[in-house]
């Protein structure tokens, strides 16, 4: 009975520990597998207007995890310069279970992702094609390749693992600084002139966004907005939305500069009130255009 008993501890101490290490692994690593990822379909030719060489040299180096957002896996180039964001699919498939229990709810609940995820990839070709210096991307690969390598993605846990990059959809994009790194930054080293900088490329950026008659429906100006050198750039982009004759149209104009500037101000005021008579310099100019 004794023997028994230790037996059964021992399963059920080796039980609790896999299923910990199981848990452990999913949290060091945003849950992460090759199987989630975005497959894609349509096959085209490599694109003209990419210079092959810089995006292969770019390419040709490990990533490894660094975040996860709600529609990307996000990885960080060993050099540090780039990130490629590996779209998600989780979201979108079926288990076993399903295929013979799938609830009206669960239905739903899919094909609102699926509508979500079009958009999403609507929203980085906009990035792509329209705003590039905008938003620091340098590619984005939606269609089936032969062009690409399989690059060695690295997660938390020092797991390698072997993508063909060919088959998945994914954004390459120039790693920047959140702006409000880059605007702490700043203030702690007292640097004025730069903080203006920062101010007006924020403008400049987004008045270029508008003018294409692109909106961002997601206005998180802190964890959308980053800054690449000196110039501040959009690098959360998945809400890009098309909206025709926008610039044209002055309070809509003036209401999407808004919405951003509203809290960059709220920042400044709280922060760095030496650089919020500037800020409503550049704001008046902005909006009188």
């Amino acid at each position: 009975m004794k023997s028994f008993a230790k037996l059964f501890l021992l399963i059920a101490f080796l039980f609790i520990v896999a299923v910990s290490s199981i848990k452990l692994k999913k949290l060091a690593t945003g849950g992460f597998k090759l199987t989630k990822l975005l497959h894609v379909k349509k096959v085209v030719p490599f694109p003209e207007d990419v210079n092959s060489y810089d995006l292969l040299k770019i390419l040709n180096q490990p990533y490894r995890y660094l975040d996860r957002g709600t529609q990307f896996y996000v990885f960080e180039s060993k050099d540090k310069k780039y990130v490629i964001k590996l779209l998600r699919s989780d979201r979108l498939t079926h288990t076993l279970l399903d295929r013979f229990f799938l609830t009206y709810k669960k239905r739903k609940r899919i094909e609102k992702y699926a509508e979500k995820t079009n958009s999403f990839i609507s929203a980085c070709k906009m990035a792509d094609h329209n705003l590039p210096q905008e938003t620091a991307v340098i590619y984005f690969h939606h269609h089936i390749s032969s062009d690409l390598p399989t690059i060695t993605l690295i997660d938390n846990v020092h797991l390698k693992q072997s993508i063909n990059l060919n088959k998945y959809c994914f954004v390459v994009q120039k790693k920047v600084k959140l702006i409000k790194e880059a605007l702490y930054d700043a203030q702690q080293n007292k640097d004025l002139v730069l903080g203006k900088k920062f101010v007006a490329s924020f403008f400049d950026t987004i008045s270029s966004r508008i003018q294409k008659n692109i909106v961002n429906t997601d206005p998180n100006f802190l964890e959308n907005f980053g800054v690449l050198g000196e110039t501040v750039v959009e690098l959360d982009f998945g809400d890009f939305t098309l909206v025709p004759h926008l610039h044209e149209n002055h309070k809509s104009y003036t209401s999407e500069i808004d919405k951003h500037a509203i809290q960059l101000k709220s920042w400044l005021i709280k922060y760095w009130p030496e650089l919020v008579e500037y800020f409503d310099i550049q704001h008046q100019k902005n909006i009188a255009q």
